[in-house]
């Protein structure tokens, strides 16, 4: 195999040689790992879907409620806006929602139902980060990265969030992991178990892609039989995705998948690519991937990364990375963080890259007998790679070195390494301090726009569009098509518990409306003060937002 101290990737012998602490202490850490990142995720869990992109988690929870109460059916996804249901919409493959809506008919419709299911993706995303690390360069790394992707800020926010992101991205690390161990053993259940978890990654949400690009890497690297193995991670996915899309597409009145991919392309093509969007890469590169938290560990790890064996991998991941941030656009980027969120593993590596070696090894001081240091030169002489480590993570030279040397000089050695070491982390630890100390001093004045750094206002959310929607649902008939004329989100009418149409209150002219009635339009939910459009009957309700009467129908009471 080689070093794996952030050093081969090579698999073609089939095994790995990794400094390991040895299982109970390795998995007493991890469990830790795992209660602290699962701690930092709970704050929230009840509270109303309308914290930071608002939009995207009560489409989420609108697919999980119709899942749960019309058709429990992964292929015909709804939506609650467009009219009269059913309202199918060509959504990516709704497993987040699906599990949601099992859990509502355990204990109800309930919002920390649909946020755990969430959280409990990231906690597998946690274990697929240790995996990989060690995979890449022992325990200590795997630990390290796990560490970083748990107390992540914007990873610990959409860990939480309710929308497909971490599921996917908990897939495809898993899958990753999974081709890993396949590379190491040869197993070739392992390999159909990454087949598996990478399609179903690409059906959650399709930017899993992405994790395709270290993938291939492995994959080119391993020493097994592989034809089929490619075969299966490129042909099962695309067979998968155009079975499911073609299935949803045939009914589907909303196209936003082959919309969303069809537009992005078509900008880049008119467009090209413009000076904003490098800026506005370097501004959420910082911002939404880096991080304040984690800038200077993760510039060194990638440089560490990037000239070690495993630069390949980590190189294409980067191009790919930037290709897709490229597809998508400054806009997107700008208004959607949420499509930074693949980015943020290889900075997980990347940390853990630059941490990992001022971790101290174990290195034995007492003095070897004869017999001990014959045992150790016999061992060790046989192997040509001067990198490779022990059981202890100490290298074939280091170990021929103190079979040779007195301890004294052992002792004066391992001092040194450890004074350098502390410098290190006492340097990264400084540059972060001072970094975040004078943060809003040497940042450009656009990007303190808005505050960015300040992740932990995202955790809050408006009452109004709670408020607004629960009037509704407790005044308004349960078969009645309303238009939600409070917003340019729908999340008002998912808490309204209604079909029917949301549009801002300057977009709802009397052309727009008489469309809506044509359409079924029973009632206007018109969310500001004064004379209400016409209609023929009008209440202004104490949430402060006026109830009209656009249409009479059977069932409809016109008493205000």
């Amino acid at each position: 195999m080689g070093t794996s101290r952030w050093g081969s990737s090579d698999h073609s012998r089939g095994r790995f040689s990794r400094p390991q602490l040895g299982w109970p202490s390795t998995w007493l850490l991890m469990t830790l790992v795992m209660l602290a990142g699962l701690i930092v995720r709970l704050p929230g869990i009840d509270q109303p879907l309308t914290d930071f992109h608002g939009w995207r988690q009560c489409d989420t929870a609108a697919v999980a409620r119709f899942f749960y109460e019309r058709e429990m059916n992964i292929v015909r996804p709804q939506l609650p806006y467009a009219g009269a249901p059913p309202n199918y919409a060509e959504l990516e493959l709704g497993l987040a929602p699906m599990l949601a809506a099992w859990g509502y008919r355990l204990v109800g419709e309930q919002v920390w139902v649909a946020r755990s299911v969430v959280i409990g993706f990231s906690l597998v995303s946690l274990v697929a980060m240790f995996r990989i690390g060690r995979a890449m360069a022992g325990d200590r790394a795997g630990l390290l990265a796990a560490g970083t992707l748990a107390l992540h800020p914007v990873y610990v926010y959409f860990s939480r969030s309710f929308q497909p992101d971490v599921p996917m991205i908990a897939l495809a690390l898993s899958a990753w992991a999974a081709l890993l161990s396949w590379a190491e053993t040869g197993r070739k259940a392992t390999a159909g178990w990454a087949i598996v978890l990478f399609t179903l990654a690409v059906l959650v949400k399709p930017p899993a892609l992405l994790f395709a690009v270290p993938m291939a890497v492995v994959w080119w690297q391993a020493r097994w039989v592989k034809k089929w193995v490619a075969a299966g991670l490129i042909l099962v996915p695309a067979a998968a995705v155009a079975a499911y899309l073609g299935a949803v597409h045939a009914v589907a009145e909303h196209p936003f998948v082959s919309g969303l991919a069809q537009g992005a392309l078509t900008r880049l093509l008119q467009e090209g690519i413009l000076a904003s969007w490098w800026r506005e890469c370097l501004r959420g590169g910082f911002f939404f991937v880096l991080t304040p938290f984690f800038l200077w560990p993760a510039l060194v790890g990638l440089g560490r990364l990037l000239a070690g064996p495993w630069a390949l991998a980590m190189g294409l991941w980067i191009v790919a990375l930037l290709s897709f941030f490229l597809l998508v656009g400054e806009a997107v980027l700008y208004n959607l963080q949420y499509y930074y969120l693949p980015a943020i593993p290889l900075v997980a590596l990347a940390v853990a890259a630059a941490l990992d070696p001022l971790v101290l090894k174990t290195v034995p001081l007492e003095d070897d007998t004869d017999e001990q240091r014959a045992t150790a030169e016999a061992d060790w002489q046989m192997s040509d790679d001067l990198g490779e480590e022990d059981e202890v993570g100490l290298t074939v030279a280091e170990r021929r070195w103190l079979a040779t040397v007195p301890v004294k000089k052992r002792r004066w050695r391992q001092q040194a390494q450890a004074k350098d070491r502390r410098l290190l982390a006492v340097l990264l630890l400084g540059l972060t301090v001072v970094s975040w100390w004078q943060l809003e001093t040497w940042l450009p004045a656009k990007w303190r726009e808005g505050e960015p750094w300040r992740y932990d206002l995202w955790y809050h959310w408006e009452e109004r569009p709670v408020q607004i929607g629960q009037a509704v649902d407790r005044t308004v008939p349960v078969d009645a098509l309303v238009v939600m004329a409070v917003e340019e989100s729908p999340r008002t009418l998912f808490y309204g518990r209604r079909f029917g149409w949301f549009v801002e209150p300057q977009d709802c002219t009397p052309e727009y409306l008489q469309q809506v009635i044509g359409e079924g339009a029973a009632f206007l939910i018109w969310n500001i003060e004064g004379p209400p459009p016409g209609g023929e009957a009008a209440r202004w309700m104490d949430e402060g937002f006026w109830l009209i009467q656009l249409a009479r129908s059977d069932g409809v009471s016109a008493g205000f």
